[in-house]
């Protein structure tokens, strides 16, 4: 079998990485080998995202980069962008090869023929891109796609044009896959898609029936859920978070706005009282789950009042930390033809004021565990400063915690890893980035 060299940059959401991460098995498995950071690869493959403008933009950017230091480097684009812009992808010089979403099957069989490699011809396209991925040895967590898609054509995304109707992937199969995992040593399991609360509705299932599946009928010790709007957030799923649930208390909710005229412009399906429903249906079952969630800023036709009432709303529900975005128009999308376009500053400034409230919520969050033991940590990594040794994971809430071992020797750090403990809380550290890390001992 011929072998050629390759690297893959991965833009976006998680979908997106799970899709790469099986790129990368299907490249492995006709012979392909990463390349090292200082070698120009043979193969190029950039898994592109198109949820904004500038994301199109540095799409372009990463390949035309790729051309400049690697002439000879065989650029293939597939993703969101190659999906709903094939023939603009194409006009680019330096990209060789487009595969959409829809294609992405045949991506294998391309590859092989591009280094002369022959393969059994397949069959027909499937219609979810799925299938085992790589394990890397040490490796704590692992994505597990559920479902591609989405039904809803929000007015402001592009989403559903890339990545067509929403199908499942059926429950045997996402069984299979958790457990094969498990197997492999994986700690955790994150359920990804496109909109994953949509999952089953093609068979007759749901989202909470695969959940209560997986914790039934796999061995995983960890399950983590990706994005949910408000209402998909049910009693029955947060039953499942019960005290000792492998089921962990964290959501990701894609808010957007709390206001209900600016969800009405949205094309969202629940409004401001499902919204004050859901968080505190969720603080009244445990007020330590960790609750993110996204926001759109100065989205078309939002006025001032309604940003005011949004923050107000906002300030009296409980939550832990916002992901802001100040709205980018995205071509394609009916939300530009919106009238009362909120001017660029105008959105950052409301921006900064809802990452302001967020930064207040979040470090009063964080504070909730100081001068207390934090259980359920699991270690991923660890590192060495000052003379100490920490080990570094993430509590079942997703907070980080780096927690420095007693004995103060690299071995006790490293025998951490993969390993679920426990840390005495002692303060608190805004890192990395725009996050909180818990420090403390290991207990």
């Amino acid at each position: 079998m011929g072998k050629f060299t390759y690297a893959i940059k991965t833009m976006g959401c998680k979908a997106n990485i799970y899709d790469s991460l099986l790129i990368e098995r299907e490249l492995q498995d006709i012979g392909g080998l990463r390349g090292g950071p200082d070698c120009a690869p043979d193969l190029f493959v950039l898994n592109s995202c198109t949820v904004t403008a500038e994301a199109d933009r540095q799409a372009h950017r990463e390949v035309n980069q790729v051309k400049k230091h690697s002439p000879e480097t065989w650029t293939l684009v597939t993703g969101c962008l190659a999906q709903v812009a094939t023939d603009k992808v194409r006009e680019n010089a330096n990209v060789d090869q487009v595969l959409p979403n829809d294609a992405k099957s045949r991506l294998q069989q391309t590859v092989a023929a591009r280094f002369g490699i022959e393969l059994a011809s397949t069959g027909p396209d499937p219609e979810i891109y799925w299938g085992q991925l790589p394990v890397e040895v040490g490796k704590t967590r692992a994505f597990v796609k559920i479902q591609e898609g989405c039904n809803d054509f929000c007015t402001y995304c592009i989403i559903p044009y890339a990545r067509g109707k929403s199908r499942s992937v059926r429950t045997g199969l996402v069984l299979a896959e958790v457990q094969r995992l498990a197997d492999l040593g994986v700690h955790e399991v994150v359920l990804t898609g496109t909109n994953i609360g949509d999952f089953g509705l093609e068979f007759d299932s749901c989202l909470e029936e695969l959940i209560e599946a997986i914790l039934e009928r796999t061995s995983i010790p960890r399950l983590r859920l990706t994005s949910l709007d408000p209402s998909e957030i049910t009693d029955r799923i947060l039953n499942m978070m019960g005290p000792g649930s492998r089921l962990m208390p964290h959501f990701h909710v894609s808010l957007q706005s709390p206001v209900s005229r600016v969800l009405r412009a949205m094309k969202r399906d629940y409004r401001t009282e499902e919204v004050i429903d859901a968080l505190n249906r969720i603080h009244q079952h445990n007020p330590e789950i960790f609750v993110g969630m996204d926001v759109i800023a100065g989205f078309p036709s939002e006025t001032d009042a309604e940003h005011r009432e949004g923050m107000e709303v906002l300030e009296r529900l409980p939550w832990t930390r916002l992901h802001v975005f100040p709205y980018s128009e995205r071509e394609g999308t009916p939300a530009t033809r919106i009238p009362g376009s909120v001017a660029i500053p105008e959105r950052r400034k409301r921006a900064a004021e809802l990452s302001a409230l967020s930064k207040i919520r979040h470090e009063q969050f964080v504070g909730r565990f100081f001068n207390r033991e934090v259980t359920d940590v699991l270690f991923e990594n660890w590192y060495e400063a000052g003379g100490d040794y920490f080990a570094v994971g993430h509590a079942a809430n997703y907070l980080r915690v780096m927690a420095r071992v007693p004995s103060r020797t690299r071995a006790e750090a490293e025998a951490m890893h993969q390993r679920i403990g426990r840390a005495r809380i002692v303060g608190a550290s805004p890192k990395p980035l725009h996050d909180w890390t818990l420090e403390g001992v290991l207990t």
